[in-house]
């Protein structure tokens, strides 16, 4: 009979590590079942009245040598280690012989120990494995039908069965018997395996999420991790993850392996709000009048499951997963999954979000949100030392608001306020994706242009200037520009930031208005002298 490793032997070396405790465990119990067996066998023979005052002591030396072995074989076991799987076979066999020894010198079929092989089949099939607990169970039919033909030939004294025409169906009876609790133990057994698998795969499924979330800092890539999850790891064909921002959406589309950006500007959705509301929603579609925003991500959807990403009562958003018609109904297993992965999302989005609002609050300017001095500085000695390795041009912009004071002083700070933020917002939309719009302070602003020439720069600046003019509808307001580039003006940030300062006060001078380009030209660089500097001089 070929008997294969008990199940978590056959495991590689990680997961033989994490399961080493379970198994020994398991183990542990088979020899308390074992001592068990023994002892009831030594206690409960001598009670027996049909057997002679030989049948004891033949029992307890049987009996010893029984634990003998065993014992032997299992301190073989332990020192084996992983390497244990042919040991634990044998000693499972020996127990079996033993048994069927037991039954057969007290009735066989009808001994009033033969609950000790029903005990031994169960508690193999439960805890070694259900494949073993099966062939354990053949083993003591196979024993008890040889057992039947022992007694009946008289080898263990008077014949047990008395004839073979009304013992021999018993027998077998009982032998088919242990097959049907051993079928009835590895059912039960293969179900709570099948079970705890499911929980583990689902246990593993979501430390991998938690090690994604914990790789991302931004609130981008949380988003983009929670998609992918639902998609690649939970099986849902297409999963869109959305967060609200005031009144506009942003979010991750993933539709199989595809990635999209999402950004909407909308409303809640009626089964958005019902999930923020009630906690998780299942539907069979999305409504088209009451659900325009998921409808319009997840054209034709159906199964679809909306979980919300809510922290401490605070909505940040959604989670919704298509499971789709052609897949029947959606599984429990996989809504409980994809509840657990938005809360763990949740909490992570939260936190991303929370540090974003800092780094903002740390270089940001608050009134304008464009970046503030500090990070204006960083900014420019980075893109300084980037020109200077690439030999690319670097232009600097710093404007000033004409007459600013007057208009704090004739409409009020309040109405000034408005001035600066509508500048900014001005200054944001007009400037290109590389450059680099600051507040530098008061109603000063200035602005980085990587890659810009002392012309193009000077064209930036009546752009910015026209922008702003325009922009701003809360007065009508000038502004004026100095430009200054390097190297043309400048060779490093201290010099540049001065160079178009003179060049902003050239165009206060200069009637306000307008842009004015730095006319500077950097010293040139000190040549140290040499030998025939000085034999030179000296002649």
């Amino acid at each position: 009979m070929a008997w294969p490793a008990p199940k978590g032997l056959r495991v590689g070396a990680a997961q033989a590590r994490a399961d080493l405790a379970p198994i020994t465990t398991r183990l542990d119990a088979i020899t308390a079942v074992r001592v068990v067996a023994a002892a009831a066998a030594l206690i409960l023979v001598p009670a027996l009245p049909r057997f002679g005052a030989r049948a004891p002591g033949s029992m307890a030396l049987l009996t010893v040598a029984y634990l003998v072995a065993t014992t032997a074989i299992e301190q073989l076991r332990r020192r084996l280690g992983r390497r244990s799987a042919r040991a634990i076979q044998a000693v499972l066999v020996l127990d079996a012989v033993y048994l069927g020894l037991v039954v057969a010198r007290t009735g066989g079929h009808q001994s009033q120990l033969i609950f000790l092989v029903y005990l031994h089949v169960v508690a193999v099939t439960l805890l070694v494995s259900y494949r073993i607990g099966l062939r354990v169970a053949v083993l003591h039919a196979g024993l008890l039908v040889l057992g039947w033909f022992a007694a009946d030939a008289a080898v263990f004294g008077a014949s047990a069965s008395g004839g073979r025409g009304g013992g021999f169906p018993s027998a077998v009876l009982n032998a088919t018997t242990f097959l049907v609790v051993a079928v009835g133990a590895a059912a039960c057994s293969s179900i709570n395996e099948r079970a705890l698998r499911a929980s583990r795969s689902d246990l593993g499924v979501l430390v991998e999420l938690g090690a994604d979330l914990e790789r991302v800092a931004r609130p981008e890539q949380v988003v983009e991790a929670c998609a992918s999850h639902a998609t690649d790891r939970l099986g849902f064909p297409r999963a869109v993850v959305v967060v609200r921002d005031r009144d506009r959406w942003w979010g991750t589309l993933r539709d199989g392996a595809a990635q999209t950006t999402v950004a909407e500007a909308a409303g809640v959705d009626a089964v958005t709000a019902a999930a923020w509301s009630r906690g998780p929603e299942l539907v069979r579609s999305l409504d088209i009048d009451e659900d325009p925003l998921l409808r319009g991500l997840l054209p034709g959807a159906t199964n679809v499951v909306v979980v919300p990403l809510t922290v401490d009562g605070q909505h940040l958003g959604a989670v919704v997963a298509e499971w789709g018609h052609r897949r029947g109904r959606i599984p429990a297993a996989s809504v409980s999954s994809l509840v657990q992965a938005a809360g763990h999302a949740s909490l992570s989005l939260r936190g991303a979000l929370l540090l974003r609002k800092v780094e903002e609050l740390a270089t940001r300017d608050t009134l304008t949100g464009l970046a503030n001095r500090r990070l204006f500085e960083e900014a420019l000695a980075r893109e300084v030392g980037r020109a200077d390795r690439d030999g690319s041009p670097l232009s600097l912009i710093i404007m000033d608001l004409d007459h600013f004071k007057s208009v704090n002083d004739t409409h009020g700070h309040q109405t000034g306020d408005e001035v600066l933020r509508q500048v900014g917002a001005a200054l944001a939309a007009t400037c290109r994706s590389m450059d680099l719009p600051a507040r530098y302070g008061g109603e000063e602003f200035v602005v980085i242009l990587p890659d810009c020439s002392a012309a193009a720069a000077l064209a930036a600046a009546n752009r910015l200037r026209a922008a702003v003019t325009t922009g701003v509808t809360a007065l009508h307001i000038t502004l004026s520009a100095g430009v200054a580039t390097l190297p043309d003006n400048a060779l490093d940030a201290d010099r540049l930031v001065a160079a178009a300062d003179s060049a902003l006060y050239d165009a206060k001078r200069a009637g306000r208005d307008r842009a004015v380009a730095s006319t500077r030209s950097h010293p040139p660089p000190v040549r140290l002298p040499t030998v025939g500097d000085h034999q030179h001089l000296a002649g």
